[in-house]
């Protein structure tokens, strides 16, 4: 339950494929109505969203791995390389499973990473997830829950 007296939340969801930000909008109305979702369909958007003088900045970065022009990795080392925007967390949102991809991006700042659910409930588990910010309780919080 949302607690009035918080902030409301501003999630930046970073993916090119259409379906897979209407699932997560849809999923994130269901475990929070409240946060505002700003949407990218790649890295180049997203930074120049970002970057705009008056940009409100989000507190979660929601980012896909495959994506055309520039790539989820591209776009992570430029938030992380930035001093406006290093502070925010950035939760890798991805199909991929490697393990390679969970370490290179950990090493490059990622805070989490999930690989995208099949099943709805699976998808608003891991938004929760991140929302309550219980990967930060995690010793290595790149590491997804077992949902």
């Amino acid at each position: 339950m949302v607690n009035s007296s918080e902030k409301i939340k501003v999630i930046l969801l970073i993916d090119d494929d259409a379906d897979d930000r209407e699932l997560f909008r849809e999923a994130l109305k269901q475990v929070d109505p409240l946060v505002i979702c700003i949407e990218a369909d790649d890295g180049d958007v997203a930074l120049f969203l970002l970057n705009q003088p008056d940009a409100v900045l989000p507190d979660v970065i929601f980012l896909d791995l495959n994506m055309p022009r520039m790539n989820g990795k591209q776009c992570l080392n430029e938030i992380k390389q930035s001093d406006a925007l290093a502070h925010i967390p950035v939760v890798i949102y991805t199909t991929s499973k490697r393990g390679v991809d969970v370490e290179e991006t950990k090493n490059m700042g990622a805070v989490h990473f999930i690989t995208k659910p099949a099943f709805f409930d699976k998808i608003c588990k891991s938004i929760d997830y991140v929302l309550s910010e219980e990967w930060k309780k995690e010793e290595q919080p790149v590491n997804a829950p077992r949902l």
